[in-house]
């Protein structure tokens, strides 16, 4: 009899651990002892390497007790390929995976694990780059090759010119608006200045353009119109070269993103962010709107040519901006045969 009543005990003791591991936080769950996890399209891929971002948005019932990412050449990767370990529990985690091959096309997917198992988000493509440059502050930059020109593929955010010189900042409003030399400003309100520039690089008005100190790298220089032309001339024409232009990282991914809806496919690898722009009166607009690029073409005396794409078009428009006002840019290079 006591023998019985131990093993009730243990029994009884044994329920709540049983339970923890089957209790979900949703009926819809497929796999209800399994956590929730969400993989996010990712933020900055190099040639041998990628940071990605994902979501465990509900835990099962169980503690998770590893997070991360997996990926492989092949579809539905798992945890038998490679992986990364980004922490424990429920919330936003980030990985770096390393290791990749130059201009490949990998699949990775996000995972996390409980005592009920291993659960797995959404599998998304990415292919690594080519290559990259360095700017004079040590930024380092993924580059792209799109016809017979190599680009970057990320906004510039260096802060000196090629000589070494600062480049002017922290300008308040009344004084942007009369500045007649290179500045350049940061996109306030959303994260932390550092965080800002990181997502979406830096905003320059044209007068750091046409300034003959330089600010691309050695060998690289801003675009004119002719290189807008023959950029989106590879890429099938302006109407829909700003959709394979996009980057695909769209709501309910963190920032840096798009609104909604973002038709993008981002094949070409450049991957354009919405940085927005600073306007000659020193007022900011356009984040995760539209991205703005300048051009090194002038358009007339108070004018530059210029590109921009919007978050709900495929359109890489045409358009001409104020000297004064600061938008994004990318440098570009000819490809040496």
């Amino acid at each position: 009899m006591k023998i019985k009543r131990q093993i009730w005990v243990l029994y009884l003791a044994f329920i709540p651990v049983f339970a923890i591991c089957i209790v979900s936080c949703s009926d819809d769950l497929p796999d209800a002892n399994l956590s929730r996890v969400t993989t996010h399209h990712p933020w900055k891929v190099w040639a041998e390497k990628a940071v990605m971002e994902g979501l465990v948005t509900c835990d099962g019932g169980g503690t998770v007790s590893a997070r991360g990412f997996v990926w492989s050449q092949l579809p539905q990767p798992t945890l038998a390929d490679n992986s990364t370990l980004d922490g424990t529990g429920t919330g936003p985690f980030t990985g770096l995976i390393t290791g990749l091959e130059p201009d490949q096309t990998y699949r990775v997917r996000a995972y996390a694990t409980n005592c009920a198992g291993t659960a797995y988000g959404a599998t998304f493509l990415f292919k690594t780059r080519k290559g990259s440059v360095t700017d004079i502050d040590g930024n380092v930059y993924p580059t792209v090759i799109i016809g017979n020109y190599e680009w970057m593929a990320e906004n510039l955010r260096v802060k000196h010119y090629a000589n070494g010189d600062p480049i002017p900042t922290g300008l308040n409003n009344q004084e942007w608006e009369g500045a007649d030399f290179g500045a350049y400003a940061v996109y306030p309100g959303i994260y932390t200045e550092a965080e800002m520039i990181e997502a979406y690089g830096l905003l320059y008005n044209w007068f750091v353009v046409e300034d003959p100190r330089g600010i691309c790298p050695a060998g690289w220089l801003v675009p004119t119109t002719m290189h807008w032309s023959r950029l989106s001339g590879d890429l099938g024409g302006m109407e829909e070269s700003g959709g394979t232009l996009k980057s695909r990282r769209t709501e309910p991914n963190p920032h840096p993103r798009w609104n909604s809806p973002n038709p993008a496919t981002d094949q070409s690898g450049w991957s354009a962010m919405p940085g927005g722009r600073r306007l000659w009166n020193g007022n900011y607009s356009g984040i995760g709107t539209h991205g703005n690029w300048l051009s090194a073409t002038p358009r007339d005396e108070l004018n530059v040519w210029s590109r921009f794409i919007f978050f709900e078009h495929e359109t890489l428009y045409t358009n001409y901006s104020w000297k004064q006002n600061a938008n994004s840019i990318r440098c570009v290079r000819k490809v040496s045969k």
